[in-house]
């Protein structure tokens, strides 16, 4: 364009042409000339008629596409290549409830549409593999059903897919969200009509089938397999596959319904049975229903088939409960809530006399006997309520008259609301067991001869009798009776007549005692009389006279007269404070006390003597206790030669380390266990002990005698000399010579020969005797003649005080002097201080022992004491 020209660009014009309409472009400019010339214009025209046509064409498209878009019933997101969401139409807000301005990105969007982390992940795992394998080859991209969270939070289910956009969105691609929540809401609710249809039948038992007759083909629902136990393969699924499926009875009465219903057009109905795959059979009930085609001919049965086990089961039950009912021995009677009879069998009506028409409608107070209390009846029905269940005795009363003992077991029967509708009770007569359970429990408690109460019967009496007495603060007698001389009675003139004889005192001695006493026999000859209500000791007295006197009286049979007399034990509650069956030995005690004072008389038993008897008990046990958990030990006392200075031995002595009272000597538990076993079993111990320590001496090179006391009672045991030496065989390595038995009591001594004899054979063994606290005894003389002890042990006793009592003296001078004359070795005990030992020395007695030299020591301070020992100068001068 020339300088100084104005120009116009752009405008377009439409020109009708003879070859049709065509668009021109137009720039139009000014010419500047001449103020006053005409103005002139200069324009080129362009043709664009195509290009104006294109535009036109794409204005088209997009405006298409724009309708098409947001007409859509499908949801859509337009989203470009950098994951924005571009657009989403009006089905999108409407289907999710989300604009473009909630979601600007997918990320956005799956992370309000899936909120769940993990299904998120599910979704972008599989959404970008397909979206992967799309843009890299075009691989189709399937629909994938996933739920999306609208905006409400609700769940919606989808079918997403992808497509590239063309034409004008080129370069984009479209997300479809197909809607499917109601098509999979429909599913879920035929999905769940179905599993329903398919528990019903289940719970039920019932099946459903159907048999398409043109193409013989029967279909099963899975009830029918779980009852016919048969899978699918199993089976052929043809009207004639199923005959296999019947006993060969039923498969003909199946096939000729089937024709029925096939012509006749008539449903059907069978109980038939069906064989199970082991072979046995289950009841079945079958119903089959014939449906027409619009020209009325039956193509196809349906119906349904149901498991009838269980009903044959519960009226095979009902039969029984019928059967029972109708032929029980029992009495059944059956009452509604408010107790009115509503039925009875033939036994209720056999026992209580009235007919099934007279109890109907009747209350079964009608059988009161009256001797139940209105409390006995409150009690029931009161057990009745709180548990719905009552068992027990009663008497009730016939139509006659005459009263029966029943058994009965009442039961309330529930309705479904738990409400009691009925109440059922079962009854046996009892009248007959009552009287023989009467008649054995005579037999039970009372014996068989007099009729007296037996042993269980007075051990019930002498209870109830205690409690009595200790109640009302009275005293009772327990009296232990035997007869004297009937054993003579039953040797010379036979038993039937001790036995006539027993009835007749048995009967006399009941006779003489009051009514709250008790006589019973214990069998033989022995009676036990429990005499009550006594106020002091002396009530009883009379009681004891006039039994004496019934037992001796004379007792005619077969006319012969014969007499008896008793010996009689007594023990007296609560002085005598014990138990039932202690009063019963106490007695029995004093009976045989009775008897040695020469019978036909009572004693009282001496609690004083019993009580120390059951304290040595208590000791005994005590010293067995020790014993077992080695509480007792053996201390040793040195014996010397003062003259030498030599230890010439130990003697051992027991003591107890108490776990309370700590070291106890002898005569703090020994006497418990004087005259007892036990005592013996402590002896042997004591050998035992003194020969370990005498082993373990020896080995550690102290070799010396130990000396041990032996009682009387050990000293006679007749297994006394068979145990010392399995003893002494026990322990090889200590010569027999070094073990000394002390004999201790030795007045106690029954038979001096036996005595003698049984040393003698010790002395085989190898061992030697010493005679302990010599001189104290009344033989001592006897003992030092006759019995073999090489040792003479002077009694401390006598040493301690020779000093000072010259009689003390004049016996250490004789014992000394006798030891010397049988040629005895002596020592002395109870040396206590120089004196005594320097005065023995001058008497001519050389071996002592005491405290002077040293006290009784435990085995371990034994060997040194040994080594420091030194006797004293004035004993060795």
């Amino acid at each position: 364009m020339p300088t100084g020209t104005v120009t116009s660009v752009g405008h377009l014009i439409r020109l009708g042409l003879p070859v049709g309409a065509r668009w021109f472009e137009l720039s139009v400019a000014k010419k500047n000339g001449e103020p006053d010339a005409m103005p002139r214009f200069i324009v080129l025209s362009r043709d664009i008629t195509q290009r104006h046509d294109a535009q036109a064409a794409l204005r088209a498209s997009e405006e298409t596409y724009r309708a098409m878009f947001e007409a859509s019933p499908v949801p859509y997101m337009l989203c470009d290549r950098d994951q924005n969401i571009r657009q989403v139409n009006h089905a999108f807000e409407q289907c999710f409830g989300y604009q473009l301005h909630d979601i600007p990105s997918l990320e956005a969007w799956r992370n309000q549409a899936y909120p769940d982390a993990e299904y998120r992940a599910w979704v972008l795992a599989n959404w970008g593999a397909q979206m992967a394998r799309y843009q890299h080859d075009g691989t189709r991209f399937e629909p994938v059903p996933l739920r999306v969270c609208a905006k409400s939070g609700q769940q919606r289910s989808v079918l997403a897919t992808a497509i590239a956009a063309s034409g004008p969105l080129s370069g984009q691609h479209l997300i479809m969200l197909y809607d499917i929540t109601e098509t999979v809401r429909a599913e879920e609710r035929v999905q769940g009509m179905r599993m329903m249809m398919e528990r019903t039948e289940h719970l039920a038992h019932i099946a459903s089938w159907e048999w398409d007759v043109d193409a013989d083909r029967v279909t099963w629902s899975p009830e029918m397999f779980r009852i016919f136990g048969r899978e699918p393969e199993d089976i052929t699924l043809t009207l004639q596959g199923q005959s296999a499926l019947y006993p060969p009875p039923d498969v003909q009465k199946l096939m000729d319904a089937v024709q029925r219903a096939l012509h006749e057009g008539q449903p059907y109905e069978l109980s038939l049975d069906i064989v199970l795959p082991d072979g046995s059979l289950r009841p079945c009930y079958i119903k089959g229903f014939p449906e027409r085609n619009a020209a009325g001919r039956v193509v196809r049965l349906a119906g349904l088939l149901q498991d009838i086990t269980e009903r044959k089961h519960e009226e095979e039950r009902n039969r029984l409960a019928v059967s029972v009912f109708a032929n029980a021995r029992e009495g059944i009677v059956i009452t509604d809530a408010q107790a009115t009879i509503v039925d009875a069998n033939a036994s209720y009506s056999r026992i209580t006399g009235y007919t099934r028409e007279e109890l109907l409608g009747s209350n079964p107070r009608l059988l009161k006997s009256g001797r139940q209390s209105p409390d006995f009846y409150q009690q029931l029905w009161e057990k009745l309520r709180v548990e719905g269940f009552w068992e027990g005795e009663l008497w009730n009363r016939r139509k006659d008259g005459a009263h029966f003992a029943e058994h009965l077991t009442i039961s309330a029967v529930h309705n479904a609301a738990g409400k009691t509708q009925n109440y059922v009770g079962i009854a046996t007569d009892v009248t007959t067991d009552h009287e023989y359970r009467r008649q054995l429990e005579h037999v039970a408690y009372h014996d068989r001869l007099t009729g007296l109460p037996n042993r269980v019967l007075l051990a019930d009496r002498l209870d109830v009798a205690m409690a009595q007495c200790l109640r009302h603060e009275q005293v009772l007698a327990v009296v232990y009776l035997d007869l004297d001389g009937f054993k003579a009675v039953n040797d010379v003139h036979g038993h039937e007549t001790g036995d006539r004889m027993l009835i007749e005192i048995s009967n006399r001695m009941k006779n003489v005692l009051r009514e709250s006493d008790t006589l019973s026999r214990m069998g033989g000859d022995e009676f036990v009389a429990v005499l009550t209500e006594l106020a002091n000791v002396g009530d009883c007295e009379p009681i004891l006279g006039r039994l004496l006197e019934a037992a001796a009286e004379p007792v005619g049979v077969d006319g012969l007269l014969l007499r008896v007399s008793a010996s009689m034990g007594v023990t007296v509650f609560p002085v005598d404070k014990v138990d039932a069956d202690q009063l019963l030995r106490h007695a029995d005690q004093a009976m045989y006390v009775a008897k040695q004072a020469g019978k036909n008389r009572h004693h009282f038993f001496d609690i004083e003597q019993e009580t120390a008897v059951k304290l040595q008990r208590e000791g005994v046990e005590y010293i067995r206790q020790a014993l077992d958990q080695r509480e007792l030990v053996l201390h040793y006392q040195p014996k010397v030669n003062i003259r030498t200075g030599a230890v010439v031995g130990a003697e051992a002595l027991i003591r107890w380390q108490h776990p309370q009272r700590g070291l106890l000597a002898p005569g703090a538990f020994l006497p418990m266990v004087e005259g007892h076993a036990m005592g013996v079993v402590l002896g042997e111990w004591v050998i035992s002990t003194a020969l370990d320590q005498l082993s373990a001496w020896n080995a550690a090179g102290l070799e010396l005698s130990v000396s041990v006391n032996v009682g009387a009672q050990q000293l006679q045991h007749k297994l006394f000399v068979q145990r010392l030496a399995q003893a002494l065989v026990a322990h090889p390595d200590v010569r027999p010579g070094q073990l000394e038995l002390e004999i201790l009591e030795t007045n106690a001594l029954e038979d001096v020969a036996q005595i003698s004899q049984l040393m003698h054979a010790c002395l085989g063994l190898g061992v030697s005797f010493a005679l302990d606290d010599f001189g104290t005894g009344y033989s001592s003389l006897t003992y030092l003649k006759r019995l073999p002890a090489a040792l003479l042990k002077i009694d401390q006793s006598f040493v301690r005080d020779m000093l000072t009592d010259p009689d003390d003296l004049a016996i250490v001078q004789g014992v000394i002097g006798l030891a010397g004359v049988f040629r005895r070795a002596v020592i002395a005990e109870g040396v206590e201080t120089q004196a005594h030992g320097a005065k023995l020395l001058e008497l001519g007695c050389d071996q002592v022992q005491g405290y002077g030299v040293a006290r009784p020591m435990p085995a371990a301070d034994f060997p040194a004491w040994v080594a420091q020992w030194r006797a004293r100068a004035q004993w060795t001068a």
